[in-house]
């Protein structure tokens, strides 16, 4: 059994690691560095990265890395979960690992760089300044102990970060829709609409995914392997309200995900210890 509690906030905001020194950390294996980096929840192991603003390839090849050694800091710690929030510099859309993209799409997105993700599922437009991004990486025991309902572990991940986000909007006033009704198709190219559904990851909500004012504003993509699994997630700020686009909203953003993220993990924690002691 996981145990879990709240962590006090200040000492969340005073215990996150750079990109630079996690990495200098793993490509070391500074196991004493990384140590003193470590948020422990008893016996859920978290490790905070500081938010950053880079260029769309970077981005992905830092998720990369970081869900690549994960498994060497396994060897000192169980129960892992590194999360972090950034921002990208430059017009990127990044492309699912096993998604086809033709040069029809190529040409019509041609201010756009564009990379292909560790993840699966469809293109996301990431807009410097617009948008919001996070990944978490970490151990798959973590959700299958607290997915109770046996739902299929990818969407119960998928459905508790986006429960995260939902609880995060609402904690700062923003309510969002439960159910979509005509989906309008924000788009950022000039294909037609037949084709942009099958390319465009917000063309194609799912039943858990969040809308707004009939827009999807919430989009995940997820890798699974080996007893660990990254989640990529993109919030367009900018679809809910210009005014959200801002450094003062993203760090209150960031500061409440936290806080409502261990507080699902409780509740999580705590109801599938009752259905455990039922029977």
């Amino acid at each position: 059994m996981i145990n879990a509690s709240l962590l006090k906030k200040d000492f969340i905001l005073q215990n996150k690691l750079t990109l630079q020194e996690i990495i200098k950390i793993l490509y070391l294996k500074d196991i004493k560095k990384l140590i003193k980096y470590n948020v422990n929840n008893e016996n859920i192991n978290l490790f905070i990265l500081e938010y950053s603003r880079l260029g769309g390839f970077l981005h992905m090849k830092i998720d990369e890395f970081l869900f690549k050694n994960l498994d060497y800091i396994n060897n000192y710690f169980n129960n892992v979960l590194l999360i972090r929030f950034y921002q990208f510099s430059n017009n990127t859309i990044t492309i699912g690992n096993l998604q086809k993209i033709d040069q029809e799409i190529i040409n019509k997105n041609r201010n756009y760089l564009i990379v292909r993700r560790i993840t699966g599922g469809k293109a996301v437009y990431h807009l410097p300044k617009k948008d919001l991004t996070f990944s978490v990486i970490g151990n798959t025991i973590i959700f299958r102990k607290i997915n109770f309902n046996k739902d299929n572990i990818l969407n119960f991940i998928h459905k508790f970060f986006n429960k995260t986000v939902k609880d995060t909007l609402t904690s700062l006033n923003i309510k969002l829709n439960d159910k979509l009704n005509n989906l309008i198709i924000e788009g950022n190219n000039k294909l037609t609409d037949e084709k942009l559904k099958k390319f465009d990851c917000f063309a194609n909500p799912m039943s858990f995914e969040l809308v707004y004012n009939n827009q999807k504003i919430v989009g995940s993509a997820i890798k699974i392997g080996n007893n660990k699994f990254i989640l990529q997630a993109n919030i367009k700020l900018y679809l809910i309200d210009n005014s959200l686009v801002n450094p003062d909203f993203i760090n209150k953003f960031i500061e409440k995900f936290y806080i409502n993220f261990y507080e699902n993990l409780n509740n999580s924690l705590n109801l599938s210890y009752l259905n455990l002691n039922s029977y």
